[in-house]
């Protein structure tokens, strides 16, 4: 019983009693696709954080990037592998609700996927 109030609660989307028309907003569509397209996407090349990584500690901290090197793949790795299925299994229903379709490496100020440069 409580899993069916928490579901309930999770995804209540606010006003949802108020609209009149039965048409979604394509907005809120695009994004959620988008959002899971994302996170598919990180899902399958977030390995390519090994070079990319590698290229940012050597012009970012040029003497002394062998030992930045390693901590800073592992937390690149965890961060791009947790938001890619942040974005694939709990962002969708988040940005449906609020409009905020910001993966969890925004906050790491790490671009949306690893082949872009940040």
């Amino acid at each position: 019983m409580m899993l069916i109030i928490l579901t309930g609660v999770i995804f209540c989307r606010p006003g949802l009693a108020l609209e009149t028309s039965t048409e979604l907003d394509s907005r809120q569509g695009n994004d959620v696709k988008t959002v899971m397209t994302r996170g598919w996407m990180n899902f399958f090349t977030f390995p390519g954080e090994i070079v990319r990584t590698g290229q940012n500690e050597k012009q970012n901290h040029p003497k002394a990037w062998p030992l930045t090197y390693a901590p800073r793949l592992v937390a690149n790795v965890i961060v791009r592998a947790t938001s890619s299925v942040n974005d694939m299994f709990v962002l969708p229903a988040y940005v449906w609700a609020t409009k905020d379709p910001r993966p969890i490496t925004y906050f790491f100020d790490m671009p949306d996927y690893v082949w872009e440069k940040g």
